[in-house]
C-alpha cells in the first residue's frame, strides 16, 4: 500500500483528528492532509464533539486520553447523532483489557497502536475508506436507480391517462344509438388506398426509429428532430386526403412546423419530451393498425387522442406548458 494508492479513495472524503499531544498532532495533521479532502484537527474530546457537530465528517480518528471529553467519551457521543455516523478509527497505547474490550463493544472500525507504523496507518486507511467508498457508490447505484424508476412510473402515468381517455370516447360513442351513421361509417374502408396504407406504414417505422436515436443519446440529436419533423408532415398529407382524418391532419401539420421552430426546446427537455413522443406513437400505432389495416365501425375513435397529443405537444413546444406533472392534467 502507498499514499499514492490510497489517495485514489481517501480524496473523496473528510477526517476528524483528535489528539492531545502536540508533537504527534503536528506530524499526523501534515500525513492527513495529503490524504483527504478536508481534516479538522482538535485538541481534545470536547473540541472534536463541537467539530463534529456542525461540519461533515466522514472519519474519526481519536486518541483515547484526552483532557475535557476522552476518546471513548466522545465515541458514545458520535454515535448517539443519527444524523452523521462516521467510521472511528482509535489511536491508542493502551494494553488495557477492559478499555479495549469497551472500544470493541462501541463497534470501533479500526485500531492504530502508538509509536504508529506508517504502513500500517496506510492499511488501515485504505481498509476504511474503501469500505467507505463502496457505501457511497451502492448508494448513487441507489439513487439512480430511484430516478429511473420514478420515469417509468411518469410515464405509465401518461399512458394510463391516455387509455383512460380513449376508453371515455369509446363509451360516450356507444351511446350513440344512430345506425346509419354507423353504416356509413363502415364505407370508409373501402376508399383507403393501398398505396397510402403502405406510405403511413412505412412513416410510423421511420417515426419509431428517429424516437429510438433520440432514446439512446445519440449526438445527432438535430437530424432526428428534422426527420420526425418530415415523417410528421409526410404522414399528414396521406391523412389529409380523406374528410374523416382531415382535423388529426392539421394538427399535426401544425406540430410538424413547430418541431423545427424549437428545436432548442426539445433538446432542454428532452427526456420529457420523448416519454411523449413515445405515448403519441402507441396511439399512432394503434390508429394505423385499427382503422387503416382492418375495417373498424367507428374511423374517427382515435381523433380525440391524437389531436390532443399533437396540440399538447404544440403547446409545450412553444413554452405554454413545460412538465410532466402538466402534461398528465392536460390529458
Amino acid at each position: 500500500m502507498t499514499a499514492k494508492e490510497l489517495r485514489k479513495f481517501s480524496k473523496k472524503f473528510t477526517i476528524l483528528y483528535a489528539e492531545d499531544e502536540e508533537l504527534l498532532r503536528t506530524s499526523m495533521q501534515n500525513s492527513l492532509e495529503k490524504l483527504f479532502k478536508e481534516v479538522w484537527i482538535a485538541k481534545d474530546g470536547k473540541e472534536a464533539l463541537k467539530i463534529f457537530l456542525t461540519h461533515p465528517v466522514d472519519i474519526i480518528l481519536t486518541d483515547i486520553n484526552m483532557p475535557n471529553i476522552n476518546g471513548i467519551d466522545l465515541i458514545k457521543e458520535v454515535q448517539s447523532n443519527i444524523k452523521q455516523t462516521p467510521a472511528i478509527i482509535v489511536l491508542t497505547a493502551y494494553n488495557d483489557a477492559n478499555i479495549l474490550k469497551e472500544l470493541i463493544d462501541l463497534s470501533v472500525d479500526r485500531f492504530i497502536s502508538k509509536p504508529v507504523n506508517k504502513l500500517f496507518m496506510l492499511e488501515t486507511f485504505y481498509v476504511v475508506v474503501k469500505k467507505l467508498f463502496d457505501a457511497q457508490m451502492v448508494k448513487e447505484y441507489q439513487l439512480k436507480l430511484h430516478i429511473a424508476l420514478g420515469e417509468a412510473e411518469r410515464k405509465q402515468k401518461i399512458l394510463e391517462n391516455k387509455l383512460e381517455q380513449v376508453a371515455l370516447y369509446k363509451y360516450q360513442q356507444e351511446q350513440k344509438t344512430n345506425t346509419n351513421i354507423t353504416q356509413n361509417n363502415n364505407e370508409y374502408f373501402n376508399e383507403l388506398l393501398q398505396e397510402d396504407r403502405d406510405e403511413i406504414n412505412d412513416l410510423l417505422i421511420e417515426i419509431d426509429q428517429q424516437i429510438m436515436i433520440l432514446l439512446s443519446s445519440h449526438p445527432q440529436i438535430d437530424d432526428s428532430i428534422n426527420k420526425l419533423s418530415k415523417y410528421f408532415k409526410l404522414f399528414a398529407k396521406v391523412l389529409n386526403s380523406y374528410p374523416e382524418f382531415l382535423d388529426i391532419s392539421d394538427a399535426m401539420q401544425h406540430f410538424s412546423i413547430d418541431l423545427l421552430e424549437h428545436k432548442d426546446t426539445v433538446e432542454q427537455q428532452l427526456e420529457d419530451m420523448i416519454i411523449n413522443f413515445e405515448s403519441i406513437y402507441h396511439t399512432m400505432n394503434m390508429f394505423v393498425k385499427n382503422i387503416w389495416n382492418q375495417k373498424n365501425s367507428d374511423p374517427k375513435f382515435y381523433n380525440p387522442s391524437l389531436i390532443s397529443d399533437f396540440e399538447y405537444l404544440s403547446k409545450t413546444l412553444n413554452g405554454e406548458l413545460n412538465s410532466i406533472e402538466t402534461a398528465v392534467e392536460f390529458f
